[in-house]
């Protein structure tokens, strides 16, 4: 028979040799953190890849596209503009695309300067144009075009043309500069109205994810990788705008500056909202099918309802998708619609009168 004592000092020979449980855990903890330390290593190293990647490629391509226009001081600033057609006389067209640089008009700028001078710029902090102060709702955008126009000696009357979100810049600018006014044409022009549409609804929530995304991405280049310019819907511009504004959409800054402008989007539509309408002026509207078609049913009735701002309208539907000013199949539709509006301010007559030759 084994001592008592024996047998103790057996067990506790037994319980050095088998490790605890807190030993199993702190082993187990340990490997989590390296696990957890490669991976974020790695991270680490591929977002400063990536970064230094953007950095190189933005740099080469502000050298491979200098700006094609005029950079004009407003006071403290300068946005970019590009007037074409000054020996052909007004009214003055311009050209807004709401988050759209400039080369986004790459087909109809040339086509409208062969008969009236014709203006396409950039929004404070988009395109060439550098940042301008917050906040970037469309009380600031109209005023900002306003000094951009006069400072530039670019002076009205004006015929104002608005894609999209630009629409909501015109109104602006018609309300705030009501006598600069000529006339205006709305290209599938976004309405105040919008968010209270269940698919427009859905459209601010999803554009609020992505625009508050994009920067991000933008910055350690995996915009750039992810999105390559044919998925834009740049495809069917020249070459030239069309390589521009791949390039530009990859800029960290300009994504911002559209998450800031779309952040205010609300209260831009409150604020326009509260414009007049534009009385007798000529007003055309294009309307594209794809967003009453697909994700926003109603997009045509406030279409409808963008046509009634003017006793001297005209409204047309296109089977186009919203991108229909970048695409050639359209372009003789936009610059007719738009020369219409011209010749209306022009001879001052209605819409059908002064076209019906």
């Amino acid at each position: 028979m084994r001592h008592p004592s024996a047998q103790r000092t057996g067990r506790m020979h037994d319980e050095t040799r088998r490790p605890s449980c807190s030993g199993h855990a702190a082993v187990r903890l340990h490997r989590v953190f390296h696990v957890l330390a490669i991976v974020l290593g790695a991270g680490l190293a591929l977002a400063t890849v990536g970064a230094v990647y953007q950095a190189l490629a933005t740099e080469r391509d502000r050298k491979a596209y200098p700006p094609p226009g005029r950079l004009v001081d407003v006071g403290g600033y300068r946005p970019h503009l590009q007037a074409l057609g000054a020996d052909r006389g007004g009214p003055t067209v311009v050209l807004d695309g709401g988050h759209m640089p400039s080369p986004y008009w790459g087909l109809i700028q040339p086509e409208l300067a062969r008969f009236t001078e014709v203006v396409a710029y950039d929004h404070a902090g988009l395109g060439w144009s550098e940042p301008g102060p917050q906040p970037r709702d469309a009380r600031q955008l109209a005023a900002e075009l306003h000094a951009l126009l006069h400072n530039a000696g670019v002076l009205g009357p004006y015929v104002l043309v608005g894609h999209s979100d630009g629409g909501l810049t015109a109104r602006m600018f018609a309300e705030l500069y009501a006598d600069e006014v000529a006339g205006m044409a709305l290209l599938d022009a976004a309405h105040e109205d919008l968010f209270q549409l269940a698919g427009g609804a859905q459209t601010d929530r999803t554009q609020r994810v992505v625009y508050g995304l994009a920067p991000a991405l933008a910055r350690v280049g995996l915009f750039r990788l992810l999105i390559p310019g044919w998925l834009m819907g740049f495809e069917g511009l020249p070459s030239r705008p069309r390589a521009e504004l791949t390039a530009l959409a990859n800029q960290p800054g300009q994504l911002e500056i559209i998450r800031d402008e779309w952040q205010l989007m609300e209260a831009t539509h409150a604020e326009v909202r509260g414009t007049r309408d534009l009385g007798t002026k000529p007003l055309a509207v294009l309307s594209a099918t794809q967003w009453e078609q697909t994700s926003i049913p109603g997009w045509a009735r406030l279409q409808d309802a963008l046509a009634e701002l003017s006793a001297n309208s005209e409204h047309t539907t296109i089977g186009g998708t919203h991108g229909f000013p970048a695409d050639p199949a359209y372009t003789s539709q936009v610059v007719e619609t738009v020369r219409r509006v011209v010749e209306a301010a022009r001879t001052g007559q209605p819409l059908a009168r002064a076209n019906a030759n």
